[in-house]
């Protein structure tokens, strides 16, 4: 294991908020009227940044797991990373991260009908996000 670095943690929560903040913006976008063109892209770059916010939220629990509370997560799965998380306070909904995981699971695979459906659960992960950018940041003070 490495040494601990704030530097690092620092960095990985300013990349963070900073791919919830293009999510939250894309989506807020996305829900005015546009052209199919402008919609397509704007869904492709929503998809983009959820999956890159909803990565950036693991590896920050991963992180602050590891160092903070010296926990080796190298065999954990993500539910057991978001299981452990909610152990210790830092996400508050199990159930709803476990939402989140299924989420990326099809935009993975990219089917058009099931993108739609997922949506309004881009949306909500957003106000996750933000909770657990906001709760790092206060045990980071």
């Amino acid at each position: 294991m490495k040494p601990f670095n704030y530097q690092d943690l620092e960095l990985a929560y300013h990349n963070l908020k900073k791919a919830v903040s293009y999510l939250n913006r894309i989506m807020i976008a996305n829900n005015e009227n546009w052209k199919e063109f402008e919609f397509e892209t704007a869904r492709a770059s929503l998809i983009h940044h959820y999956e890159i916010a909803f990565e950036l939220c693991i590896h920050a629990m991963k992180d602050y797991m590891e160092n903070q509370l010296k926990i080796e997560t190298v065999n954990y799965s993500t539910k057991d990373i978001f299981r452990v998380a909610v152990e210790h306070k830092m996400i508050n909904n199990l159930n709803r991260w476990f939402e989140y995981l299924g989420v990326r699971d099809v935009t993975r695979v990219n089917n058009t009908e099931d993108i739609d459906e997922v949506f309004p659960k881009i949306q909500m992960f957003i106000i996750y996000a933000e909770e657990f950018i906001f709760g790092m940041k206060k045990r980071l003070v």
